[in-house]
This record gives structure tokens, sequence and C-alpha cells, in this order.
């Protein structure tokens, strides 16, 4: 499988389906997290197949959620995201790119957290 996109702290392999979108193995080391990053307008659909994942979304990324070994997420068109290994060895997810156009847009972060007021 050739190699995909590069984002931050991660090795992307990917390969067209006929223009309907991409399947891929992505790979990332212990400790480490990848960029921001959207998938454009694709609609990515993650299985994750060994160690730990920690995605984290949302504006400054308040919003997160740790996975692990056979746990599926689904990232609509646009959102900004990035993921994270909290694990002490590597891990490794399968995606699922429905869509066309860049499948990876590299980003600086996501809006900034919202100040809530105490009452």
């Amino acid at each position: 499988m050739p190699r995909g996109p590069t984002s931050e702290s991660v090795a992307r392999r990917v390969a067209e389906v006929g223009g309907i979108g991409a399947v891929g193995e992505v790979r990332n080391g212990p400790q480490t997290t990848t960029g921001w990053h959207t998938h454009g307008d694709h609609t990515a659909c993650v299985y994750v197949v060994e160690g730990q994942v920690l995605l984290e979304w949302g504006p400054g990324g308040e919003h997160s959620v740790q996975l692990g070994p056979g746990d599926f997420y689904v990232i609509s068109p646009r959102t900004i995201h990035r993921e994270s290994n909290p694990g002490p060895g590597e891990n490794c997810w399968a995606g699922f790119l429905m869509g066309s156009g860049q499948q990876v847009v590299n980003v600086d972060g996501p809006e900034p957290a919202r100040v809530r007021e105490a009452l």
C-alpha cells in the first residue's frame, strides 16, 4: 500500500478506491500525538486494531474519548480533530474515507474553547 498524506507523528499508508474514497492503515508511536487536521469533505470511519487511541475534537479540543482494540469511531467531514497514543507501545488503526478531494488537511487547531461565566 502506498504511503499516505502526512500529519505530525503519524505514518499513513493509503490505497484509493475507485474515486469514491480510500482505505488505509495508520500507526502512531507511543506517547505521540498527531497534528490537528480534518479529512476535508470525507467521512472517516476508523477501527482500532491495536493499542490505545485518544481522540480529541470540538472547540479547544474539549471533547475526547479513549478507545482500544475493537472500537470504532466516525469523523464527520471538516471536523477538526487529532489522535494521540497514550500507551507504551505503537498503536494501529484502519481507516475508511468516503468522499472526494484532499484526504488530510493539516490545520493549526480547533476554534478556541468558549469561556463559561460562573453563576
